[in-house]
């Protein structure tokens, strides 16, 4: 069994007959059995070359995007690791209310506390009010999350509530269709936020095992992903004008 990058909707399993998938992916949610559908031998060779071209990503790592929906709506990422070609995972400020760490508090309620579609609550005037952001500190929930070792990042995380953190950070995986890849412009301190100090951050939180360059974000690694840019024409001694601002 697997799927195609390229046809969406779709997974194709080699079996004999089509009573043997019936029976298969009877009771799989997301599989209907009246959309099965044998495809002829005549056919398998395009299907499977079809498969195997692979769209190109709009997007790499170390690039500096914006989320265009939901909870996390015009904050900056940082693209972490590339998944396929419609699917990243971002590291991003956290937004996380009190009563995810305190599920008595009464002034708020929360919808869906393990997905991000709770994040967006209701305050008891029903009005819509966003969390502020800030770094996820462990020991606040010291035993609800657990640190383990991610494949997909190849670093050590803790995991809470299905949700993955490191640094204070939180990595999650997003559709590129819900980001803006395009003048994003990030700020100097929306990007003063990912960088790490280690003298201010406690051991408990920090990961200083296998920490790199890219966890800490000094300013030369900065650098790098501004020159990555693909629509930055300026260069070290061009002359330029100010047009907006101090000076």
């Amino acid at each position: 069994m697997f799927e195609c990058e390229n046809i969406q909707g779709a997974v194709f399993v080699e079996a004999y007959k089509l009573s043997h998938v019936e029976q298969l992916t009877r009771g799989i949610a997301g599989i209907y059995s009246r959309g099965l559908k044998m495809i002829p031998i005549s056919e398998m060779t395009d299907v499977m070359k079809a498969c195997q071209v692979m769209k190109e990503c709009p997007v790499e790592s170390k690039q500096w995007v914006r989320i265009a929906k939901g909870p996390f709506k015009d904050d900056l990422a940082l693209v972490e690791k590339v998944l396929n070609s419609y699917k990243v995972i971002l590291r991003v400020q956290p937004r996380i209310p009190d009563s995810w760490f305190n599920p008595i508090a009464d002034d708020i309620k929360v919808k869906v506390p393990h997905t991000f579609r709770g994040l967006n609550i209701l305050a008891k005037n029903s009005e819509l009010v966003r969390i502020p952001q800030r770094l996820f500190n462990p020991n606040l929930v010291k035993n609800e999350c657990r640190k383990e070792f991610s494949k997909v990042l190849q670093k050590n995380v803790y995991v809470w509530k299905d949700l993955m953190f490191r640094n204070g950070f939180l990595y999650h995986e997003f559709r590129i269709s819900k980001l803006v890849i395009e003048d994003v412009c990030p700020m100097l301190d929306e990007i003063r936020r990912f960088q790490v100090d280690m003298h201010l951050m406690e051991d408990s939180i920090a990961f200083d095992s296998d920490l790199d360059e890219w966890d800490l974000m000094k300013d030369a690694t900065v650098l790098k992903t501004i020159w990555n840019e693909k629509r930055l024409k300026i260069q070290v001694g061009d002359r330029c004008k100010v047009v907006e601002g101090q000076f």
